[in-house]
């Protein structure tokens, strides 16, 4: 593992974190508070990062976009992971009928592009975050769950866990103690990837204006409302963008060490711990499975 790429990943966070942490100190007034006397202002002592075309202040939008981003990322990932990690492990270790019922509902669902699916379920909801949320967990679970499957058919045919059965441990035990915790870390480097996804999948969706609604503030939409001043304010839409892009990278440079770390435990266990070891190299697995 190179521990430089960890702690680049979280250099890269620090300020898209920082801001979203320091949202919870800015008024909702100074977000949504139109001055058109001072609408795009350069930087000031009162506006550091100048207003926009409204006169609100860019600051306080970024403060709470980050927060906005940041929120429905970890909210998508946290319930499609989980979601996923349990209907693609217990279709993977239940087998049989239940396994081929899997393979046939997911076959269904990822034929379809991601992001038209995504907007269909948005013009069925509506635009908002709720809609934006509900679209990207209906849409997003299915790859957790493929994966966990994967995962799980790779360790229930190992000794351990036949081992387990031999000596009749209950289904619940051989699930909480010996399964999940082996595919925990495999799944946590997917959802670290989806993070990074799913806040630009909304940053896209704002953009487009199915996203975050007006007066809040998303960093796609207020990408957006800074086009038409491209030429005369550019910094409306380089700061947002340049928040995005850090997010990015910061969250694909944790999920590909988290990966090299997974190889690396792979690579130096040669017997399993008490609690089973996943068979062969995850991460390599993981590398090949985000390059379908």
């Amino acid at each position: 593992m190179n521990p430089f790429g960890l702690r680049r990943g979280l250099l890269l966070l620090a300020l898209p974190v920082a801001m979203a942490v320091s949202a919870f100190f800015v008024p909702r007034d100074a977000v949504t508070g139109i001055d058109l006397a001072c609408r795009l202002s350069p930087p000031t002592w009162q506006h550091p990062l100048g207003t926009d075309e409204l006169g609100r202040d860019l600051l306080a939008r970024m403060v709470w976009g980050a927060r906005l981003s940041l929120s429905i990322g970890v909210v998508v990932v946290g319930i499609a992971g989980a979601a996923g990690t349990v209907a693609g492990g217990a279709a993977g270790y239940a087998g049989g009928v239940a396994d081929r019922f899997f393979i046939y509902v997911s076959d269904v669902l990822i034929s379809f592009p991601g992001l038209l699916l995504t907007l269909a379920v948005i013009a069925l909801l509506g635009p908002g975050i709720r809609s934006l949320c509900a679209a990207l967990i209906l849409t997003g679970w299915i790859g957790y769950a493929r994966y966990a499957r994967a995962l799980t058919l790779s360790l229930r045919a190992r000794e351990f866990i036949e081992a387990q059965r031999a000596i009749g441990s209950p289904l619940h035990r051989i699930l909480l103690r010996h399964l999940l915790p082996n595919i925990v870390g495999p799944m946590a480097v997917l959802a670290a990837m989806g993070v990074a996804w799913v806040v630009l999948a909304e940053g896209v969706l704002s953009f487009l204006g199915l996203g975050v609604q007006p007066p809040m503030p998303s960093w796609g939409s207020m990408i957006n409302d800074g086009r038409r001043h491209l030429l005369d304010a550019p910094a409306l839409i380089l700061i947002p963008g340049s928040a995005l892009l850090l997010t990015l990278l910061g969250f694909t440079a944790i999920g590909e060490d988290l990966a090299a770390l997974t190889d690396a435990r792979d690579l130096d266990s040669h017997v399993p711990p008490a609690g089973g070891g996943v068979a062969g190299s995850s991460g390599g697995r993981l590398k090949k499975f985000l390059q379908l």
